[in-house]
């Protein structure tokens, strides 16, 4: 019997990390989520790290481990930005902020801090000419990790933010984090239509490639 034939598959190189896209969303319970009608770009994201926690919780009665929650595989995404915009920035952390005029801003971090959920888009260029884009359609802050400011002394030291976002669907049967990859014929008009319209499921980011897709053809 004739087997099957042998063909060399090689993931894509990617080359370096484009700038992301904050759309805020201004519906969370809605199914799916409603996004703001403004797209935010900002040239600032160094890297990111996405990971996936399945800590167990332990209830404790009587110094004693009464029971153990098990963990729910939660997804989260740690971020390193660089000058992040102070309006974006107090709306994703949960901050008061209230600019005065063109003189500048009054931003305070209280107690009862509300952060605002998000999606974020970005993309990975590929050696090959094309693109990874990358879909978190609905990010909440679980954690602002400590930043120290120090004096700058005799040369420039980098001074990143470090964020840690929960990241959650966006419908009822969606995912938390979507990613296609796409040639190089179709990157530039998926490239504007990804970031503009956040795909909040699987199926939308589909629909989203097929129509950029259909679109160059009839050109």
């Amino acid at each position: 019997m004739a087997g099957n034939t042998v063909t060399e598959k090689k993931q894509s190189v990617i080359t370096g990390l484009l700038d992301s896209y904050i759309t805020f969303i201004k519906d969370r319970e809605a199914s799916p989520v409603e996004y703001e009608n403004e797209t935010i770009q900002s040239p600032n994201l160094k890297s990111y790290k996405q990971t996936i926690t399945n800590e167990s919780t332990k209830i404790t009665a009587s110094n004693k481990v009464y029971d153990v929650v098990p963990g729910n595989n939660e997804l989260e995404v740690a971020l390193s930005t660089i000058a992040t915009p102070p309006k974006v920035q107090a709306r994703i952390l949960g901050r008061k902020f209230e600019e005065i005029g063109e003189v500048g801003y009054v931003a305070a971090v209280g107690e009862q801090a509300n952060p605002e959920a998000f999606a974020l888009t970005t993309e990975l260029p590929m050696r090959s000419g094309g693109s990874t884009f990358i879909c978190y359609p609905h990010l909440l802050m679980a954690k602002e990790l400590e930043k120290e400011h120090k004096e700058m002394g005799s040369g420039y030291e980098e001074n990143p933010d470090e964020y840690t976002f929960t990241a959650m669907s966006a419908s009822k049967d969606g995912e938390p984090c979507i990613f296609a990859e796409v040639n190089k014929d179709n990157v530039d008009l998926v490239r504007a239509q990804w970031h503009s319209n956040p795909p909040r499921d699987h199926a939308e980011a589909k629909l989203l490639i097929e129509t950029a897709t259909n679109n160059l053809k009839k050109e």
